[in-house]
């Protein structure tokens, strides 16, 4: 469709916002209507709106990522648009509204829907007995892989892809400050996980510890490749730093 209609980023936003907000709608009526037709709509609103999530909100976020040239301040995803101009100022507007509407309220939803239901997940039988019910099982999507006392870690999972996906875009793209910080939000949410164990098995613990290291080793490449570009030419650890190795390491 965009190819016969010219978009710009300011299209995506408003596209993204009436998806967001269809979105947000019909989540919104699961946490006040209750019924097996609208449970079974609601429960398939659920994956897509938890895959969308990252996406939507990085582009919400992306809104107020401008970049200074020759003295003009232009959107860095599409530098075509002045951050300076008044269509740009509606645009971010809109963002602010979304962000605190959709990347924030979407967890807060997700613990709405979940709430009703937290002695039931608390208790050792909430998979087994409550979780039988057609009412109850459509949201185990949330929280089907973890302990029953660890039923709202999902929403913990959502903050952490809302800090590198969407927060992240604040800083300098590819720079110290934000691989940086990258590296120490995926270190704290490891420390989290090997702590609580909120997973039921323990393979999945695992598998999620191993898939963190490796983004802690991608981004520590990263910030060794910042350093070196930073650094002169001449400088010692420029030249203890080779390219080639950081890449054959981390494959």
């Amino acid at each position: 469709f965009a190819c016969f209609i010219p978009t710009d980023y300011h299209d995506r936003v408003y596209s993204a916002t009436t998806l967001s907000s269809i979105i947000l709608a019909v989540l919104g009526m699961g946490i006040v209507r209750s019924g097996r037709s609208h449970g079974n709509f609601l429960s398939l609103c659920i994956v897509p709106s938890y895959l969308l999530y990252p996406s939507i909100s990085a582009l919400f976020f992306q809104t107020f990522n401008c970049r200074e040239i020759d003295q003009d301040r232009f959107l860095a995803p599409d530098l075509s648009i002045d951050c300076d101009s008044s269509e740009h100022a509606r645009a971010e507007g809109v963002a602010w509204l979304m962000i605190v509407a959709f990347s924030i309220g979407l967890p807060a939803i997700y613990q709405a829907l979940l709430f009703p239901h937290r002695r039931q997940l608390a208790s050792s039988l909430s998979h087994e007995g409550a979780g039988g019910s057609g009412s109850f099982r459509m949201f185990e999507f949330l929280y089907g892989d973890y302990k029953p006392r660890f039923y709202w870690w999902e929403a913990l999972e959502i903050v952490r892809k809302l800090l590198l996906t969407g927060v992240l875009v604040q800083f300098q793209k590819g720079s110290l400050i934000q691989t940086a910080m990258a590296m120490v939000i995926i270190v704290l949410h490891m420390l989290l996980l090997a702590h609580f164990k909120p997973y039921k098995r323990a393979r999945d613990g695992a598998v999620s510890l191993f898939i963190y290291a490796m983004l802690l080793a991608v981004f520590f490449g990263a910030l060794l490749l910042s350093a070196q570009a930073a650094l002169p030419e001449d400088h010692l650890l420029r030249r203890g730093i080779s390219t080639t190795a950081v890449a054959v390491v981390l494959i």
